[in-house]
């Protein structure tokens, strides 16, 4: 059985807030509604970026758009998900985090595909949580997981780190299949809740951050500490 939030269980000393990473590159905020635009059925037009380079990912203008219902964001595939076209922040070094609940996944849960999906991928296989095109090359890595997420909130921590993959879900290692070839930080689009702003699945989005750099030892005690007050 999962513990619901264990960072809350280790949560001593100071908080910090994504905006106070020192490489913060992205921060989309669904438990923000000031940084959404929303229309008369709370459907999300657009989220802005909380860090400094304020970045607007937005809806696929031929689907229904996913709902903000006052504490999180719900992906659907007939709502779809959030794509900004224009996000040059990400460089070859990441490490993050994504909270969400109820995400059903069939297979690996963080995977980066081949050449052709030009991808980098959080989630099932190229259709995931969140996707870059930054990632591009003949590169392919899985880590296997449980394959439903359930309605508590979970916290996946990932990094890239000089082309090696880490993944943490809940505080629980995520398990290293395989990696072929390297990958580079080209390209320029972000995506949130699936492919080309196609939600692959059904699930429930709070927030993301990601530094484009490996947080400090105190950085991440000091996001953990944020997590765990927040959550």
């Amino acid at each position: 059985m999962h513990v619901l939030n264990p960072y809350r269980l280790a949560s001593t000393g100071p908080s910090i807030t994504p905006d106070e990473l020192s490489n913060l590159a992205m921060w989309y905020d669904g438990t923000d509604s000031s940084s959404m635009s929303l229309d008369g059925s709370n459907r999300v037009l657009s989220i802005t970026d909380k860090s400094a380079n304020a970045e607007v990912a937005v809806k696929n203008v031929s689907l229904s758009g996913s709902v903000f219902d006052g504490t999180k964001i719900t992906f659907t595939p007939s709502g779809g998900g959030l794509g900004a076209s224009t996000n040059n922040n990400i460089t070859s070094d990441i490490h993050g985090f994504i909270v969400f609940s109820n995400w059903d996944a069939s297979s690996a849960f963080f995977v980066n595909r081949s050449a052709s999906s030009n991808r980098l991928s959080l989630g099932r296989k190229d259709i995931g949580l969140i996707g870059f095109t930054k990632y591009i090359g003949s590169w392919n890595t899985a880590f296997d997981d449980v394959a439903t997420v359930t309605d508590e909130i979970w916290i996946l921590e990932f990094k890239v780190i000089s082309n090696t993959p880490t993944g943490y879900l809940n505080d629980n290692a995520l398990v290293y299949n395989s990696a072929t070839g390297v990958p580079t930080a080209t390209g320029n689009y972000f995506n949130l809740g699936g492919r080309s702003q196609y939600a692959a699945e059904t699930w429930d989005f709070y927030e993301c951050f990601i530094s484009d750099a490996e947080l400090t030892t105190e950085e991440r005690d000091g996001i953990l500490n944020y997590l765990a007050n927040k959550y």
